[in-house]
Parts: C-alpha cells; structure tokens; sequence
C-alpha cells in the first residue's frame, strides 16, 4: 500500500526589512534596480515555497509623520517586485515602525499588499483586526500565522486600539498561549513572530525565553524573533524551533527630522536567513545562513572560514539558553552590556558628527545635544565603568567578524 507523502514547504525567515532610505539611494549603482542589495541572496532562493519577512515601516511615505521619532522608515515600493517573486510571501507588520506615517499609510501599505497577492498579519484599522491569524496554504500544507508586538518603552510600537489602528500587541502570555493552541487546531503547522525585546542585546531576557517555550508547549511549530537588530540564540522545545532574533536584513541609514544621519551600528549590518523545511506540527530541518550587508549595501552570505566562525558564534549564543539560572546569567550579561552600550553611545555620536556635512551641524546641534553627550561621558568615566565594560567586551562583540570590503 502507498503511503501519501506528507506535505513539505521550504521557507525562508528573514529580521527587520526597511529598503528605504537617501543613502541608499545614493549607493545605488548606474541602472541598477532599487532591489539590487538582495541580488547576491538569488542562491538561498532556489527551491523556496515561502518567504516570511519582518517589514518594518510602511511602503512609501504618504501619510503623516509620527511625532516625536528620530528615526522614521519606510520602504521604497519596489520592495513589491522582490516579494513578489516568491510563490508565497509573508510580511509581519507587528512592529514599532509600522505607524511611522500614521494610519493612512498602514492601510495603504495592507491594501498594496493584497492587490499584488502578498499576505500580511499583525496590524490593522483596530485591535480586532490586527489581531487576526493568517492562514495560507503552501504546496497542500496549510501554514498559520501570528504576530505580536509591545509598547514597552525599549520597542516602542504604536497598538491597534478598540477605535484606531496600529500592530497587535502582546497579549500576555495566557491568551498568546490560548490563540497558539486554537490556531494549531485549525492548520498543519503555526509560526509566531515576535517583535519585542532590547535593541543590541545578544541574549533575550529570561521572560522572552520562558514564554518562547510555553508558545511552543501550546502547539507552535516555529517561533521567530525580531527588533534587537542584532542575531541571537536558537533552540529547540521539543519539535518547535526558536529563533529568539534574525537581526536585520536590510536596514540602511536613514536622515532623521533634523537631517542628521542616523547611525547604524556595525553590529548591525550582519544578519541571518533562517532556511527552514515546515511539515505538519513540526520544523523537519533548518539551517541559519549568515552574511553582512556592505558599505555599497549589498546582501552578501558568509562563505568558507566567515560562515564557520558565525555558525560557532551563532552556537555560542545559544549555549547560555540551557543554563539552570538563565535568570542569573542575563541580569550579569544586562548590566554590562548596558554599560557598553553607553561607551558606543559616544563613539556613535562621534560618528554621526563626522558625516554630517558642517552647515547641517551648526544648524542642529543644541545645548541638549551638548549636556547628553556631557552626560554619556561622564559615565564613562565612572568608577568601574571600564572594568564592567572591558570584561563584556568579548562576549559582546558583532557574533561574527566583519570580513574586509573591496571597493
């Protein structure tokens, strides 16, 4: 008798999407296409049923501008023409740039979306609908998705409310738990995406870890993570897989309202593809591809020793996820790499000055610009301070070496 071969999809996951930008722009080749920086990707694609991206900021910038934001993001809409490619594609849209141009522009962005067939969860005209599961249907595997956000003050996203629209915001983790378990009832395999956590952490926190796992007890198949703009730590609960960040994709440097650069740290510019096999209720096999995008922001994968040495610092990262005081671990981990960050605050406005041209500069910089990096210094300086941060320094490097760049 023959068995019917079960259903399997090979999808790609990728972190934070933002084709956007001036500078990009400027970096553009001749004649090249505004989707150029994911040339050098066309290889991950081969064989792909599903691409599942984090698109973070709306397509275009018609809309109104979100007060109080330094930085605003957007993608450029021939974004629309990559994602199309695929046979199925799926944006998040649960994330704290999603309302950059307010609420004209989310709706804008879901509505462009659909007319060119690529779906989209996590954000809505109201609570009810933002908080809708997507289910889609890849080669006779149904594939369900949700997507959740936070207000928190270290991601700051805009929630749909019961009158107005935004992303879906966490719930907590009883109801997260409750509409995991109801949505497994309903397709093969569930994929839930998180956009929460601290920027440049290498690590989640204890919470984020314990309630990847309760997702995944209540019927997740894979869980996936993202706004650190950094890789983090994998795992596995039982036959769910964890990917708690994929850092960015694509996320170039941006003018904020004051015409300033908007600084990325290089830390930033390495990211991770997760490949992925989905069968029914369970990840059959993955890998993590890792890469950096370049000074001319092209993707390019890591090859020979580069791969390696990120694979290794990729299996680093999640060592410190089995431990029994995983909770004592991060709080250690936390305080040092707050105050690394402080130091990085310094060299990053530093930078910031450097590449703004000299008029701009003096036609910006305030008192308070002064009196905050005064601030920033003196803490540096801090009795301790550079002992704390010399001893985080090696655990808290970018998790791969920057390989040189030809020009």
């Amino acid at each position: 008798m023959n068995v019917p071969s079960m259903p399997m999809v090979k999808a790609a996951f990728t972190g934070d999407v933002a084709l956007g930008g001036a500078y990009l722009e400027k970096a553009r080749p001749a004649d090249a296409a505004m989707t150029y920086p994911f040339t050098s990707l066309a290889p991950l694609w081969d064989d792909l049923d599903l691409l599942v991206v984090n698109l973070e900021g709306p397509i275009g910038t018609a809309g109104t501008k979100r007060g109080g934001q330094a930085t605003l993001l957007h993608n450029h809409p021939d974004i629309l023409e990559w994602m199309e490619q695929f046979p199925c594609c799926v944006c998040s849209l649960a994330n704290n740039h999603a309302m950059d141009f307010g609420g004209e522009a989310l709706a804008k962005t879901r509505e462009t979306l659909e007319a060119r067939g690529i779906h989209c969860v996590g954000a809505g005209r109201d609570a009810r609908e933002a908080g809708k599961a997507l289910r889609v249907e890849v080669r006779g595997l149904a594939v369900g998705f949700l997507a959740f956000t936070t207000a928190e003050r270290h991601v700051g996203s805009v929630l749909a409310s019961d009158h107005g629209p935004g992303s879906c915001g966490w719930p907590g983790i009883e109801a997260a738990r409750t509409r995991v378990a109801s949505l497994a009832r309903e397709v093969d395999a569930v994929v839930v995406m998180l956009h929460w956590g601290h920027e440049y952490f290498h690590y989640p926190s204890p919470e984020q870890v314990a309630w990847c796992r309760e997702l995944a007890a209540a019927g997740a198949s894979l869980v996936i993570g993202h706004h650190p703009h950094v890789p983090q730590g994998h795992e596995m609960a039982g036959d769910t897989l964890i990917c708690h960040s994929l850092g960015n994709l694509i996320l170039p440097e941006t003018k904020a309202a004051n015409e300033r650069i908007q600084y990325r740290k290089p830390a930033t510019k390495e990211f991770a593809v997760l490949k992925a096999d989905l069968t029914r209720g369970k990840v059959a096999a993955w890998r993590v591809v890792g890469g950096r995008c370049n000074r001319r922001y092209e993707l390019r994968p890591y090859a020979g020793r580069a791969a390696d040495q990120f694979s290794r610092r990729l299996s680093g990262l999640s060592d410190p996820l089995r431990q029994t005081d995983y909770r004592g671990f991060w709080e250690s981990y936390a305080s040092r790499r707050r105050r690394q960050l402080s130091v990085e605050s310094i060299r990053d406005a530093a930078v910031k000055m450097a590449r703004t041209d000299f008029r701009t500069l003096l036609r910006t910089l305030s008192f308070e610009d002064l009196k905050r990096n005064a601030g920033r210094l003196a803490g540096m300086l801090s009795p301790g301070h550079r002992a704390a941060t010399a001893g985080a320094r090696e655990e808290d490097r970018s998790p791969a070496p920057v390989p040189s760049e030809k020009r």
